[in-house]
């Protein structure tokens, strides 16, 4: 929303079970009745990993109650028109242009076209289609959903901790031979240790560990800044890269493509810009949203260009 010219004015986490049938989205509507009755409040906007349908239903009759402009992004969900002021979309940058636009502030270009720099863009043009392995390391579960979802509605076989279809859900302490993105942030890999968005060394030990897999073909990975995450998350994964790319080139084996989208602003104190040259100096290509970056390995995978 900051780099579409719009703001935050409110931020509410409710915790990733709180959509859950047994929770029953109690966190998520008693804060959207609040924003409700909150005068600054000009759009309210929900986001949420795969919500309990019958508790997603609820969310949404709380925002209609509030008779104010609302954007809902429930992952695995599609985008809808519910009424003339509340919708659905399909991703997260989705939903910030939807809730910009809502707020009546101008866009000039869309969350998943925004401007990234220029070696990004040409690299990312001129990659063939590309075999082996896709394999996902990310610190923020959401994120690491909605990869997930864009890869398996492209038709993609692949799986996660954090799959929608519990066919397609795996375990943390099991093995994996094809496709497959992990969100790190799970309580599994988190237990007796810090988040992964505080100290990612886990994500990064994963990432230098791919130069020696040569199955493997694309890495994804998600970068967060802001206040409380790591003071310098970029400069760790740019170093696993590294050590990722040489290994690979050691062996004799063109290196896997990582590919990254760094979620924060140049108002963040590790400064939005800083970390994506940190990245792209390394040799990674970095997506100007979480929702590009699955795309585009989508169409790296089939052979295509955009």
């Amino acid at each position: 929303m900051h780099q579409l010219g719009g703001g935050i004015s409110q931020a509410i986490g409710t915790g990733g079970r709180d959509l859950s049938e047994a929770v029953d989205g109690r966190m998520t509507r008693f804060g959207v009745a609040a924003l409700g009755r909150d005068p600054g409040t000009k759009v309210i906007v929900v986001v949420s990993k795969t919500p309990s349908p019958a508790v997603a239903e609820k969310v949404i009759q709380a925002l209609a109650a509030t008779d104010k402009p609302g954007v809902v992004h429930f992952i695995g969900g599609q985008s809808k028109q519910i009424s003339d002021k509340l919708e659905t979309t399909d991703t997260l940058a989705d939903a910030a242009t939807a809730a910009v636009a809502k707020a009546s502030i101008e866009i000039t270009a869309s969350a998943d076209t925004l401007p990234a720099f220029s070696a990004t863009a040409e690299n990312a043009k001129q990659l063939a289609p590309i075999s082996g392995r896709v394999v996902g390391f990310y610190c923020g579960g959401t994120l690491c959903q909605e990869t997930w979802n864009i890869l398996h509605q492209a038709g993609i076989d692949v799986r996660s901790n954090v799959a929608g279809d519990k066919t397609k859900k795996i375990r943390p302490d099991e093995e994996t031979v094809g496709h497959v993105v992990w969100d790190l942030g799970d309580d599994a890999f988190t237990v007796g240790k810090p988040h992964p968005m505080i100290e990612p060394s886990l994500r990064d030990s994963r990432v230098a560990q791919v130069g020696q897999d040569p199955a493997v073909g694309i890495v994804l990975v998600d970068c967060v800044i802001g206040f409380g995450a790591h003071e310098n998350p970029a400069a760790s994964l740019a170093a696993a890269a590294i050590q990722a790319v040489t290994a690979a080139q050691e062996a004799g084996r063109n290196p896997a493509i990582i590919v990254a989208s760094v979620t924060g602003t140049e108002q963040d104190p590790q400064h939005l810009d800083r970390q994506r040259e940190l990245l792209e100096d390394a040799g990674v290509i970095v997506a100007p949203s979480n929702a590009a970056a699955a795309r585009w390995v989508v169409d790296w995978m089939k052979g295509g260009t955009s």
